[in-house]
């Protein structure tokens, strides 16, 4: 299983799956859930399905975005983390899309500091980091990093 993931949402998690998608890749996710408008990001979000489990077999050499990847360390065979650099910017980013999710009313500041908590086991694996910022500069790279 490849994985994309994120320290907190408005990261570019859904732009790398979408990119991964138009280059060939095998991805799985669910473009829009019930639970977005499209119009926070017309592309798509290629979201896991929440009702489903996630059997990481049978997901090999297919590209996945997780938002806690960890349970699933030992059948990862890459992995890439994004993170916004701004947090000022991805905070005012989160309050601009749609409400309709609030993790159990957590604020987006205690949503962020928890991504950053799992980023510390998360970097003791093997991948490919990149700030939101580079994003645009490196998804070539990420996306052969995915490919490999």
């Amino acid at each position: 299983m490849k994985v994309v993931t994120g320290i907190g949402p408005r990261v570019g998690t859904s732009f790398t799956m979408h990119e991964a998608h138009l280059s060939g890749l095998p991805v799985v996710g669910e473009s829009f859930p019930w639970y977005v408008d499209k119009k926070d990001n017309p592309n798509g979000f290629y979201e896991m399905p929440w009702d489903e489990e996630i059997r990481p077999l049978d997901y090999r050499d297919v590209v996945v975005k997780l938002w806690d990847p960890w349970p699933f360390r030992k059948k990862i065979q890459r992995l890439v983390i994004l993170e916004r650099e701004d947090k000022a910017a991805q905070l005012k980013s989160m309050e601009t899309v749609n409400e309709k999710i609030r993790f159990n009313q957590q604020t987006h500041l205690d949503i962020i500091e928890h991504f950053l908590e799992q980023k510390k086991k998360l970097m003791k694996l093997p991948h490919f980091f990149c700030y939101t910022e580079e994003l645009d500069n490196k998804i070539k790279d990420i996306i052969s990093y995915l490919g490999d």
